[in-house]
């Protein structure tokens, strides 16, 4: 972010002063984001196969306390307070815990009912 920032301001400097140099920041930038974007793409799957990997059976299931979740880097459990919001996305459940800036778990939507999702969704602080 502070790259993007720092790139923005520079191809509006150079734009203002009449300076030919703000094209070619603007396709800095443009490849920046670019990286960026695939290179988060590249986290979150190596992150997912490092998960989930073909033939590894995962588990989920709702405790009266919160979620236990087994995966191939081991077992968590997380209780409801934690759960900030639950999204499913393709075959996909996006688990945001924590803080509101805190992270996402992502997990095989297949783990868990339609009946458990609604249930864990109505815990959720938002």
């Amino acid at each position: 972010m502070t790259a993007t920032a720092l790139i923005v301001i520079l191809s509006v400097f150079l734009t203002a002063t009449g300076s030919e140099g703000a094209a070619w920041v603007g396709i800095a930038m443009v490849v920046i984001l670019c990286g960026a974007v695939i290179a988060s793409w590249i986290a979150v799957r190596s992150s997912i196969l490092r998960a989930y990997p073909v033939g590894f059976v995962a588990t989920a299931r709702l405790t009266a306390e919160g979620m236990r979740a087994t995966s191939a880097l081991g077992t968590s459990d997380i209780r409801y307070t934690a759960f900030r919001r639950v999204d499913a996305a393709g075959d996909a459940l996006l688990l945001k815990v924590g803080s509101p800036l805190g992270p996402v778990a992502v997990m095989p939507r297949a783990l868990l009912s339609d009946a458990d999702i609604t249930r864990l969704r109505s815990t959720t602080s938002h």
